[in-house]
C-alpha cells in the first residue's frame, strides 16, 4: 500500500511538471492562433488540458492494473491446487483414523 501511495505521489509530481510545460507551450500556441481560436482557447483550453491529463493518468493506472491482473490466474490456480492437496491429505487422515478405529 505504501509503495502504491508513493507511486501515486510520483505520478502527481510528474503530472504537475508536465502541466507546467503544457501551459508554456499553450501560451505560445495561443499567440499563433486567430482571434476565434484564441477566444476558444481562453474559454475551454484549461478544461481540455485538464481532461486530457486526467485521461492520461487513468490510462496509466489501468495499464498498471492490467499488468497486475495478468498474474492472478496463475496465483488462483496455485491456490486451488494447494486446497485440493490439503483436502486429499485430510481425506487420507480420516481414512487412516477410520481404519484404526475399525481394528
Amino acid at each position: 500500500a505504501a509503495a502504491e501511495e508513493a507511486a501515486v505521489e510520483d505520478e502527481a509530481i510528474e503530472a504537475a511538471s508536465e502541466e507546467a510545460a503544457v501551459e508554456e507551450e499553450s501560451a505560445e500556441e495561443v499567440a499563433a492562433l486567430g482571434p476565434m481560436e484564441q477566444v476558444r482557447e481562453l474559454l475551454f483550453g484549461d478544461a481540455v488540458r485538464s481532461t486530457e491529463q486526467h485521461i492520461r493518468i487513468i490510462e496509466e493506472r489501468l495499464a498498471a492494473l492490467e499488468g497486475k491482473m495478468v498474474g492472478l490466474p496463475r496465483e488462483h490456480a496455485a491456490s486451488i491446487d494447494a486446497i485440493g492437496s490439503a483436502i486429499a491429505q485430510l481425506g487420507a487422515t480420516v481414512q487412516s483414523l477410520s481404519v484404526r478405529k475399525g481394528e
